[in-house]
């Protein structure tokens, strides 16, 4: 990210010669000027690339139209949230109707790019596409997709954004969850032996087995070792054990100060670890399963935190308030100007 330069209030002859009050009210105004434009948030912004054929799909001349506007809808949600790193910073998502296995009926996949390491980011781990691009201030690579989302056409769904299921999947909250996966709350540890999903080579020349970045904050409970840190024997035990929780310092925080628990079942389950346990409740975004008929249209509390532990900025959080610096020298031109005008009265 570029360095935000302060902006700086400079005394001039006419605030010298003004009197205490109208000196004071000019730097409040210039005050309140700076914390405007420093508060002023760049949403990040989200592109659907569809991918489906001329009349399947998002191009479905029944039901198309409907599924790309929720899925469009579930972008502009996270769009509004997320607070831009660098100017036009887009999220380009590849979007199709595709049969996916098993019982599968949405899935997300930073297929054909799974990531990036970026060793001056992060030396340890993979950061998926678009946090690649938020975190290193530009798109790496501006030809591929972030990430993909592909729906099975088979489930029963409601496509309408009005947030009245019935019986059916509501696929705007499906949504809204398999793009929080895109933008990082995704793991590298997916398999049931323990072994990692990656093999990266640092500067050094070092290659090892790596997650992604998200890896870097699951831990088991108690203050016990970070899964990341363990041996394939003892992580595969690990994901099966049902006592692993996030603990990145945002996410604990947005859970009252507890570590979320994550979803780790026996057996080993493909939703394992980049999920919150269903303990938290269906009303939470990042829980592994959404039945027919729930809805939920906006991301949590820990699922923002958790994000924020990742290196995300939103646009109502820390970062978008003036930088200290900003207001130190607001207040500080404030003071001043009451001590100057002061003074001279008393001569």
């Amino acid at each position: 990210m570029g360095e935000v330069i302060p902006a700086r209030v400079w005394a001039s002859g006419a605030c010298r010669r003004a009197r205490v009050r109208g000196c004071v009210l000019l730097a409040a105004v210039l005050c309140q000027a700076v914390w405007a434009v420093s508060a002023k948030a760049v949403p990040v912004q989200f592109v659907i690339d569809v991918q489906d054929a001329a009349g399947v799909g998002f191009n479905d001349p029944t039901f198309g139209a409907d599924a790309l506007n929720a899925l469009q809808t579930a972008a502009d949600i996270w769009g509004g949230l997320l607070q831009a790193s660098h100017a036009g910073e887009t999220i380009t998502i590849g979007a199709k109707f595709e049969n996916l296995p098993g019982t599968a009926a949405i899935g997300t996949s930073n297929l054909p790019l799974p990531g990036h390491y970026i060793e001056s980011i992060d030396p340890f781990t993979v950061l998926p596409s678009a946090l690649a691009n938020h975190r290193s201030g530009g798109d790496i690579d501006a030809a591929t997709n972030e990430f993909e989302i592909k729906v099975d056409p088979s489930p029963s769904w409601h496509f309408l954004t009005d947030g009245m299921p019935g019986a059916n999947l509501d696929f705007l909250s499906i949504a809204l969850h398999e793009i929080g996966h895109g933008l990082g709350i995704l793991s590298g540890m997916n398999n049931s032996d323990g072994s990692l999903d990656f093999t990266v080579q640092n500067a050094a020349g070092a290659m090892f087995d790596t997650g992604y970045l998200y890896d870097r904050g699951v831990q088991l409970g108690g203050g016990g070792a970070f899964l990341l840190n363990q041996s394939p024997v003892d992580r595969a035990a690990s994901l099966i054990s049902g006592n692993v929780f996030w603990v990145g310092t945002n996410g604990v925080a947005a859970n009252g100060g507890t570590p979320p628990q994550l979803f780790a079942p026996n057996p080993f389950n493909v939703s394992s670890i980049d999920h919150l346990d269903p303990s938290h409740g269906q009303g939470e975004l990042m829980v592994p399963n959404r039945n027919s008929g729930e809805v939920v249209h906006a991301p949590s509390a820990v699922d923002i935190g958790i994000l924020e532990d990742l290196g995300w900025n939103f646009v109502n959080d820390a970062a978008a308030v003036p930088e200290p610096v900003s207001m130190g020298l607001c207040l500080t031109g404030l003071a001043a100007a009451g001590w100057g005008a002061g003074r001279r009265r008393r001569a």
